[in-house]
């Protein structure tokens, strides 16, 4: 069972067409979510109860109707009020920033939820790593690939919370 603290998630599937990838979808958004490389340092995730969010996989023209305003162009994915909607073609393609799919989805999973927890998008670098909240598979701006949240992010996520 979840804690009465803990912040709840609601795990989608969008279109008809890729139901099936309910149970791999739900199980990488859980072990991302749970992983103490990420928020799970200070947020405890449960996927019952009441959402507070909802976490979507979706195809690229429900994801930009889903998006909107944001223009994701069918490409990238996005936090959009109490949803997080994840692009399905990036989900199972990748991109080009990143050589593995696996830290690419750990990345989107942990940026995008970043969003529905109150974090707005990093632009410098720090010690040569790409801060999780930037948008990583836009431009990295020479910084090194990054999956998880900074130690720099976390404690300005930390004291954002305590406030």
């Amino acid at each position: 069972m979840c804690g009465s603290g803990s912040t709840r998630y609601r795990v989608k599937i969008e279109d008809p067409a890729i139901k099936h990838y309910y149970l791999s979808f739900a199980l990488d958004v859980a072990k991302t979510l749970s992983s103490s490389k990420g928020w799970g340092r200070e947020v405890s995730f449960c996927p019952l109860g009441e959402p507070q969010f909802d976490i979507v996989l979706a195809l690229p023209d429900t994801v930009d109707e889903m998006c909107y305003p944001l223009n994701t162009g069918g490409k990238v994915s996005c936090a959009n009020r109490k949803v997080v909607v994840i692009n399905f073609l990036r989900w199972t393609e990748g991109d080009s920033s990143w050589s593995s799919l696996d830290d690419y989805k750990t990345y989107v999973i942990n940026h995008e939820v970043g969003h529905a927890l109150g974090m707005f998008h990093r632009e410098e670098c720090e010690d040569g790593k790409a801060p999780l909240m930037m948008q990583q598979s836009q431009r990295t701006l020479k910084c090194k690939t990054n999956p998880y949240p900074t130690d720099k992010e976390m404690r300005s996520f930390k004291k954002w919370r305590a406030n």
